[in-house]
């Protein structure tokens, strides 16, 4: 709707013994969300006591894992300004506080 890519998870309960309250699990991201995270979410299988299985995810959990690989590198070549202006302003702050020292 928003014109941004989010994740997206589907898990279903496995056949339960006992109460089922939720029979679907939906995990979508939105709010400022990132689309990579699926794979975070790799091992989960269990909420409640309940068994649940993934039943669909956007992207896959390799397609996840490679994403977010890759934004690291990424974000160093494409935001290279913040690291000259954000250095250049650490710097003055830090040289800021070195006692001034004079002479008469």
């Amino acid at each position: 709707m928003a014109g941004d890519l989010h994740h997206y998870m589907r898990h279903s309960c496995m056949e339960s013994k006992g109460s089922v309250h939720v029979q679907h699990l939906l995990v979508n991201g939105c709010g400022g969300a990132f689309l990579h995270p699926t794979h975070v979410f790799k091992n989960f299988n269990e909420f409640y006591g309940n068994k649940y299985e993934t039943k669909a995810t956007y992207p896959s959990y390799d397609d996840s894992s490679r994403i977010a690989l890759g934004n690291i590198g990424k974000f160093r070549r494409k935001n290279w300004q913040f690291d000259v202006i954000g250095g250049f302003v650490y710097f003055v702050l830090v040289f800021s506080m070195f006692p001034q020292v004079r002479h008469e």
